[in-house]
């Protein structure tokens, strides 16, 4: 019988149950898996925990692979009711669930990592918590530590895998048998994101009663690259510098790293004391274990001899005293006496090199594991809450012997900016220490975005483009002005049209390297994607900041001043010409905004800049698609952030059909902007076939209408197996039953064009 008479046989609810179940046992492939999943789920699993226990452990084991479990999170997802959630449960705790990992393609990895380590876990969770089971709790507990013990023991598991387990809170890698485990899994090979995530899993539990116990588990660890260690603590507790720099072979290659940025200008005035300070507890660490023979090649160094010099310099004594302590230390090695002998800063520099040297106690291994769960006592404290009242405003009496009034207040005002130099210390003002911050910020929440249009194209917005976008995006909204999203957006597609190419490359690495949040990123996206529509010459209405507000222009300080601002600026070129050619050869390798979908379908209000979408318009499209198949390229799912992935990804695929649509049909290289696009349309689908994300489809069906656009013939010859790959899957979503109405349509509709499209391959 074919697996078809067999699902419509479990539609009916069949009376030999058990015997139909073990027939569709017999059935492996994605496609054959995801019908029996979605069949099961659909007419099944109401009955389920009404269902004797040899059908319910045949219905875990056919749920228990990387379709089934996908499907069974969808459904949590949709609606959670006890019996899916049970389902998923007893899945992750049926004896068939160990042999997960076995058999696994390389490629079916990275999206089995996303599934386990996050989405299940998650749903797990929300169940335990939701619909308060016990054995749901119990289930959700279990779990990271069967996980982990799974792919620890798997050869297919990589370290990526193991990292994703030990990202889940519930896991404790030093319990003992576990931290074996993983001592002797990193030791065949190390892996330095386990490391790093060891040493802060350590770092946010390490006290004076237990560092005993995490020195003694970490000199375990056979570390090949103790440089990298090193880099991993630079910004940590003492006793964890102890730790690490405890365990390394005398290296005065690492200390002359140190020192060099010890002795930096910028570095001694631009970071905060407590972060210098435990610079200077690693460094002295570090030069701590030197022979006398490489603290003497040290001292004869100049980058040496700046770092002292430097921080003498410095009008802080704090900072002086940091510079002294290196050098009294280096100096007394070679002289027996210290560089500095000051009564008072003996005595400070006794008590910290005092706790730098204070050994860490030995313990036995098999006490360790006992020691590293001792907690300190604490005592409860309690705060004063402290609020900061801004100060009221300054009355100025014009006559002070007639007038008796004192309600009478001068209203505080804050001239219109005219340079961009002016607006970036505007952005900069901070209400604890400026009076005037909320006049400044109040003021460019009016005229920012049209003062630099007025700048567009300009050597001033090119030299400040950079610079602007950061702290926009950076910005938060203390004063709680309305409409406060929309106003960024509109600023930052300001400056990324009058100054493109440098500005969509900065938001581009911003995007992918920086440490920003999933409303920044999206927010990039929409910025990216609008601009370039504007600039193609499209005229979007809705986008704030575009009209003039009035007595705002290309207004000049007095000439005398206007003139020297200029030559400041003429005196930049060559700098300028050097950040350009850097941006020009920028390679990536390796409230929340969204984009209407209608947007794609909108027609030019007038002729498109052919200069701009055969020149800077592909570059910014081709730097985006290098950065999805470098991600794709690691994760096979596109971005995954746990359960804001599809949000992401959805974006992202939405831009790249808005920049295409920007492209289509005049530019030069429209047709590889096709091609590609198509294939990471096709390749994504995929995945959704057996991981269906409702928003994120759509906006791989938005995509493919702005590629239908172009001419069918040169469609079919450039793309049409992918086309005809692209029809299948959205005829096996049709048949699923999961999509909701308008997709179907629209899902229908781009099959019948397909089918009129690629007629020759089918």
């Amino acid at each position: 019988m074919e697996l078809k008479v067999y699902l419509e046989e479990l539609k009916k609810g069949p009376t030999n149950l058990l015997e139909l179940l073990g027939y569709l046992d017999e059935y492996h492939k994605d496609t054959e898996r995801l019908q029996i999943a979605s069949t099961l789920i659909n007419h099944t699993l109401s009955v389920y925990k009404l269902s004797d226990k040899e059908v319910r452990r045949e219905i875990c084991d056919l749920l228990c692979c990387r379709v089934g479990l996908g499907q069974l999170v969808l459904q949590c997802k949709r609606r959670l009711d006890e019996n899916v959630a049970q389902v998923l449960a007893d899945t992750v705790s049926a004896p068939r669930f160990r042999q997960i990992l076995t058999n696994v393609q390389h490629t079916e990895l990275s999206e089995l990592r996303s599934l386990l380590t996050v989405r299940v876990y998650e749903e797990l969770n929300r169940a335990a918590t939701e619909l308060h089971y016990d054995d749901l709790k119990e289930a959700a507990d279990r779990y990271p530590k069967i996980l982990l013990d799974l792919a620890l023991s798997s050869s297919v598991a990589d370290w990526r895998f193991v990292n994703g387990c030990l990202r889940m809170h519930a896991v404790d890698p030093f319990e003992k048998s576990m931290y074996t485990r993983l001592v002797a899994k990193f030791n065949e090979k190390n892996d330095m994101l386990f490391l790093k995530q060891l040493l802060g899993l350590m770092e946010s539990s390490i006290q004076d009663v237990n560092v005993a116990g995490y020195n003694k588990v970490y000199g375990e660890l056979e570390i090949r690259d103790g440089h990298t260690a090193v880099s991993f603590v630079v910004n940590s507790p003492l006793e964890m510098q102890k730790i690490v720099v405890g365990h390394l072979q005398t290296d005065e290659a690492l200390a002359q790293r140190y020192i060099s940025l010890f002795s930096l200008k910028s570095y001694i005035q631009q970071t905060s004391f407590s972060e210098h300070e435990r610079l200077t507890r690693l460094l002295l660490l570090i030069l701590l274990r030197l022979d006398d023979t490489q603290i003497r090649d040290i001292s004869t160094q100049g980058e040496f001899l700046n770092a002292i010099s430097n921080h003498l310099e410095s009008n802080s004594p704090k900072v002086r005293f940091f510079g002294m302590a290196v050098g009294d230390l280096v100096y007394e090695r070679l002289n027996k006496k210290p560089m500095f002998d000051i009564e008072e800063h003996n005595r400070e520099r006794e008590h910290f090199m005092n706790e730098i040297t204070k050994p860490i106690p030995d313990c036995t291994l098999e006490d360790a594991y006992t020691i590293i769960r001792r907690k300190e006592q604490t005592i409860q404290r309690q705060y004063t809450e402290t609020k900061i009242i801004k100060p009221a405003p300054v009355v100025i009496d014009s006559d002070p012997e007639d007038s008796d009034d004192e309600t009478v207040s001068r209203k505080r005002t804050v001239p219109t900016p005219v340079y961009l130099k002016e607006v970036i210390s505007y952005l900069q003002a901070d209400s604890q220490k400026d009076q005037l911050a909320y006049e400044k910020h109040d003021i460019l929440n009016k005229v920012l975005a049209p003062l630099v249009r007025t700048k567009a194209n300009s050597q001033e917005l090119h030299f400040y483009s950079e610079t602007l976008l950061d702290l926009v995006l950076g910005l938060s909204n203390p004063y709680k002005f309305a409409d406060f999203e929309s106003w960024r957006l509109s600023c930052c597609i300001a400056i990324c049209v009058g100054d493109f190419e440098q500005a969509a490359a900065f938001l581009i690495k911003t995007f992918f390297s920086g440490d920003i949040s999933l409303n920044r990123r999206i927010l990039i996206l929409s910025c990216l994607s609008l601009s370039a529509r504007e600039k193609s010459g499209l005229d979007d209405e809705f986008v704030a900041g575009k009209e003039r507000v009035p007595g705002l222009g290309p207004q000049r300080l007095p000439e005398n001043i206007h003139r020297q601002f200029m030559q400041y600026e003429e005196q930049q070129k060559p700098e300028l010409k050097s950040i350009t050619k850097q941006m020009d050869m920028l390679e990536l390798t390796g409230t929340v905004t969204r984009i209407s979908s209608r947007l794609t379908k909108k027609k030019p209000a007038k002729t498109k800049d052919t200069r701009f979408i055969n020149n800077e318009l592909p570059k910014m499209y081709f730097l985006l698609v290098s950065t999805w198949q470098y991600v794709n390229a690691k994760t096979g799912t596109g971005f995954v952030i746990g359960h804001y992935s599809p949000i992401l990804n959805s974006h992202f695929l939405r831009t790249l059909a808005l920049i295409l649509d920007c492209a289509t049909p005049s530019s030069i290289q429209v047709l590889d902007m096709v091609r590609e696009l198509v294939l990471i349309l096709t390749e994504h689908m995929k995945q959704l076939v057996v991981q269906y994300e409702e928003i994120v489809v759509e906006a791989v069906l938005a995509g493919i209408r702005t590629v239908l656009q172009c001419d069918g013939s040169l469609l079919r010859q450039l793309v049409g197996p992918e086309l005809i790959a692209m029809r299948e899957y959205l005829e096996i979503l049709l048949e699923n039953g999961v999509l909701n109405e308008t997709t179907i349509q629209n899902s229908a509709h781009i099959v019948s064009q397909i089918n009129r499209i690629a007629t020759p391959f089918a």
